[in-house]
């Protein structure tokens, strides 16, 4: 009779918590559902998880009045609440969220935005990052270098992105438009190694997670794509590349050689 009596009940429980996630109807529990969505606040669609083993990191952020949070973006999926105070989040194309304390965000991934507190109060943010535990949190847009090593040269800044191995390996990676493409294409010869993302049709791609790991397989770099070309500046070796976008993964070994460019197409069906 025990044994039933708890089968039972592990059974109701089981089919309570399948039917009714939120916990609404217990007694001095109110539960409201801040935010619900596939896209980031602008709209646009959130990525595919990683398929690496997940890391979850909470930070608790303060902004002292008129603080700016520098020009950056987000290589993970992240959302969050303003518990105080007010904070204005920007695009680099000028779209812009404006928060007040108790409103949720859903964070944009893979896209330059900054964020000021223009109130007369702190602002405290609680940000949930769902990531894996050797992808950075965010990249600052200050700390770029272009291919030669200097600030703002060149139409698109060489980015020293975060890194497995600790090293720093210039990379640039871009293409989207007519414009974008002749600008990425102008620095090839500023680079050892360039790979083009496509799809079967041979269409354009972007935001492909590209991992990079040395002979030793250790990781030289980690980075999401922002157009269907990725340039980048590796020492002479053999480099093991993977592509991955929607679930599909797709894997090279690729020789480089230091001041010579060599290409390679990743394609991925389907796309």
């Amino acid at each position: 009779m025990m044994i039933a009596a708890l089968a039972a009940a592990a059974y109701v429980t089981t089919a309570w918590a399948h039917e009714q996630p939120y916990v609404g109807d217990i007694p001095g529990v109110t539960v409201d559902v801040l935010a619900k969505s596939d896209k980031s606040w602008n709209g646009s669609l959130l990525p595919a998880y990683p398929s690496e083993q997940p890391q979850v990191t909470i930070i608790r952020y303060q902004f002292a009045p008129g603080a700016v949070l520098p020009v950056h973006k987000h290589p993970v999926i992240n959302a969050g609440v303003l518990l105080r105070g007010t904070l204005n989040v920007r695009t680099a194309t000028g779209e812009t969220l404006e928060l007040k304390a108790g409103d949720p965000i859903i964070e944009l991934v893979n896209q330059w935005h900054e964020g000021v507190n223009s109130g007369s109060d702190t602002a405290e943010l609680i940000i949930v990052y769902a990531g894996t535990p050797n992808r950075p949190l965010a990249v600052r847009k200050d700390t770029t270098e272009s291919a030669q090593g200097s600030r703002a040269t060149a139409p698109i800044e060489a980015t020293s992105g975060s890194l497995l191995a600790g090293a720093t390996v210039p990379f640039i990676s871009g293409g989207v438009g007519d414009e974008s493409m002749a600008a990425i294409t102008a620095q090839e010869k500023s680079f050892d190694l360039k790979l083009l993302l496509v799809g079967q049709s041979g269409s354009y791609l972007s935001d492909v997670r590209i991992t990079i790991t040395d002979q030793h397989d250790k990781g030289v770099l980690l980075t999401s794509s922002e157009g269907p070309v990725l340039l980048a500046n590796l020492p002479t070796g053999t480099y093991t590349i993977k592509a991955q976008k929607n679930g599909q993964a797709l894997e090279q070994k690729i020789s480089v050689t230091r001041g010579k460019l060599s290409t390679t197409y990743f394609r991925f069906p389907g796309e």
